[in-house]
């Protein structure tokens, strides 16, 4: 097996090439000094359109999500606070309760939609990458790879 450091990305490699060669040999031959010169051949692909699809979807889903909350949490905050009670003020504590149910929601759902995905985004591409940066070293931080 070869490996080659890629002189362009620090703490990466090129592409590894292993060679195998089959040839049949009598066992008479085979001693346990006997050395085969091996090759194999692996191509990797990092496939990213369709996360971005998904990301689409899914930020269209938690966004029709939000606005049904929204919508329900509104009624229901109406009907627990019908205008007659509130007379003058219903339709001001209407609106800044809802903009604040709004705020609270898109700002909560939004700041977790954001944090697994970039988790995922980070764990599944990132760290493909290079994938040396969780390991422990034998040496300390002065090791390379």
């Amino acid at each position: 097996m070869e490996l080659d450091p890629n002189p362009n990305r620090p703490e990466s490699i090129l592409r590894p090439y292993l060679k195998v060669t089959y040839e049949e040999k009598s066992t008479k031959l085979i001693s346990k000094d006997t050395k085969v010169e091996m090759v194999y051949l692996m191509d990797y692909f990092a496939e990213q359109s369709g996360y971005w699809y998904t990301v689409m979807i899914l930020i269209i889903i938690t966004w029709v999500a939000t606005l049904i909350t929204i919508i329900m949490r509104g009624y229901f905050w109406c009907q627990r606070n019908p205008s007659s009670k509130l007379r003058n003020e219903f339709s001001k504590k209407c609106c800044v309760n809802t903009l604040w149910l709004a705020f609270d929601l898109v700002s909560t759902i939004g700041f977790f939609f954001c944090f697994f995905l970039n988790f995922y985004w980070f764990a599944a591409y990132k760290m493909a990458d290079s994938v040396s940066r969780l390991l422990p070293t034998e040496y300390g931080e002065v090791a390379e790879y």
